[in-house]
C-alpha cells in the first residue's frame, strides 16, 4: 500500500503549501496595514495642510475685504472732495464772468485819478442870497421853501 504513504507526502506537500500561503497572507496583510498607516498619516498631513491653506487663502481674503473697504472709502472721500472743488468752481468761473467789467471799471478808475481837477474862477463878488421866514419856520431862499 503506497497510495497511503503517497497520500501523507501530497497532503504533508498540500500543509506545507497552505502554511507558506497562510504566511503570505499575514505578510500582505501586515504590508497592507503598514501601507494603510502610512496612507493614513499621509492623509491627515494632507488634511492639515489643506486646513491651513484654506486658514491662509481666508486670512488674504480678510485682508483683501479690509483693504477694499479702505479704499472705497478713500475713493468716496475723494469723490466728495471733487464735487465740493467742483461746486467751488462754479464760484470761481461766475466771478470769472465778471473780469472784463471789473478791467473797464479799473481802468475808468485809473483813468480818474490820473485827471487833474478842472480849473474854476472863484468869484470875488458874493452876493447874498435873501432869507425869507414863513410862518411856521421854514426857511426860504431863492424862492423856494426849505
Amino acid at each position: 500500500m503506497a497510495a497511503p504513504g503517497m497520500a501523507t507526502g501530497h497532503m504533508q506537500t498540500m500543509v506545507k503549501r497552505i502554511w507558506q500561503l497562510e504566511q503570505r497572507l499575514d505578510e500582505q496583510a501586515e504590508l497592507m496595514g503598514i501601507r494603510e498607516e502610512e496612507h493614513e498619516a499621509r492623509f491627515q498631513q494632507m488634511e492639515r495642510q489643506k486646513e491651513s491653506e484654506i486658514a491662509s487663502l481666508q486670512q488674504d481674503l480678510a485682508e483683501m475685504e479690509q483693504r477694499t473697504r479702505q479704499l472705497e472709502g478713500s475713493l468716496k472721500e475723494r469723490d466728495d472732495q471733487i464735487a465740493y472743488l467742483l461746486h467751488r468752481c462754479s464760484f470761481l468761473d461766475e466771478a470769472a464772468s465778471y473780469a472784463p467789467l471789473l478791467d473797464q471799471l479799473s481802468q475808468c478808475l485809473k483813468g480818474s485819478l490820473n485827471v487833474s481837477p478842472p480849473k474854476t474862477q472863484a468869484e470875488t463878488n458874493f452876493k447874498s442870497i435873501p432869507v425869507m421866514y414863513g410862518n411856521n419856520g421854514t426857511v426860504m431862499t431863492n424862492g423856494y421853501y426849505h
